[in-house]
């Protein structure tokens, strides 16, 4: 997951602080997060438009893009529980002949890679041993010493490297590990990305992360003034655009949940009659990524936040 803005996932209401619109966090590092969560309802509602637009499902199925409506009115359809977005991301119905069901597709918490921070000779991408080893890259011998770092081949000639307002010794004869899963941004992104990462120390990365978010200042606009309204005034941080993150896609086979293949009941009213395969629900759920593009997740997708690229790295899973 590649920002191509900042992105801003809140935690809800506001707090006496630096900022007023705070980010969710890592309870245990402190390091911001993508809640899975919010990939998953996100992703729910975009596979729906692509279903839609690419004439899988009917029009009237776009109730099944968000939470159940209440069936008690008739205007109000709600989810089907039969269409391949009910059973790829679950369904809930006040219903005894359909019932709820969860879905198919399981999303991670997308969790930082690659930070983008300022430095004297231009932006640097840092990463610690820790997030590399999430990722399950392994440094081994490469790991950087106490207070040291660790750096790519443009700030090699270095002796040390400011990562916004500190300054760092760089440790030589530790290289960087592979990177070859920054291929899928491109040949550009990854020539630039991978000669300008920076491996921090563990005990520092949650410190420089959160001292170089992007915080932005907004007020509310008198519509009769034109100008800023009294007390409007508030400031929200966010994940900086070009921030890189990565999460996990799982999928459950279809037929443990008897949709692979046709019940001998599925002629009763209520029994599922679509049926749907492995390859199915990933096209769906991949189908609908290219929305983040354009339409974004999160807060405040109107004010130039959200948007972000996600590509497929791996065989087995998607990050």
């Amino acid at each position: 997951m590649f920002a191509l803005d900042p992105i801003h996932i809140g935690t809800g209401g506001y707090q006496i602080g630096r900022v007023d619109n705070t980010i969710v966090r890592e309870p245990s590092t402190n390091i911001p997060k993508i809640p899975g969560s919010s990939i998953a309802g996100t992703s729910r509602t975009y596979a729906t438009y692509k279903a839609i637009n690419e004439g899988k499902i009917d029009k009237k199925n776009i109730d099944c893009a968000g939470q159940d409506k209440a069936v008690s009115d008739k205007k109000e359809r709600g989810h089907c529980g039969d269409c391949i977005i009910c059973k790829s991301f679950g369904f809930s119905k006040n219903d005894e002949k359909i019932g709820s069901s969860q879905g198919l597709v399981y999303f991670s918490d997308a969790h930082i890679l690659l930070f983008p921070v300022s430095t004297r000779l231009g932006p640097a991408w840092i990463t610690s041993p820790m997030l590399l080893e999430d990722f399950d890259i392994q440094l081994e011998e490469n790991e950087p010493s106490d207070d040291c770092i660790v750096v790519g081949s443009e700030f090699s000639k270095e002796s040390s490297l400011n990562l916004g307002w500190l300054n760092l010794p760089i440790e030589n004869g530790k290289e960087l590990p592979s990177f070859d899963h920054l291929a899928s941004l491109g040949p550009k992104k990854n020539k630039l990305l991978s000669s300008r990462i920076v491996i921090v120390p563990d005990s520092l990365i949650s410190q420089i992360i959160n001292s170089n978010l992007e915080v932005r200042t907004s007020v509310s606009i008198d519509p009769v003034t034109g100008a800023g309204k009294d007390g409007a005034l508030f400031t929200s941080e966010a994940i900086p655009r070009s921030t890189i993150l990565w999460f996990e896609l799982g999928i459950n086979d279809p037929d443990y949940f008897g949709y692979g293949k046709k019940s001998e009941n599925s002629s009763e009213e209520g029994k599922s009659n679509t049926r749907i395969s492995l390859l199915d629900v990933k096209s769906i759920v991949k189908g609908g990524f290219c929305y983040f593009e354009t339409l974004g997740i999160g807060g405040m997708v109107t004010r130039g936040f959200g948007r972000v690229t996600i590509e497929e790295v791996g065989e087995n899973d998607s990050k």
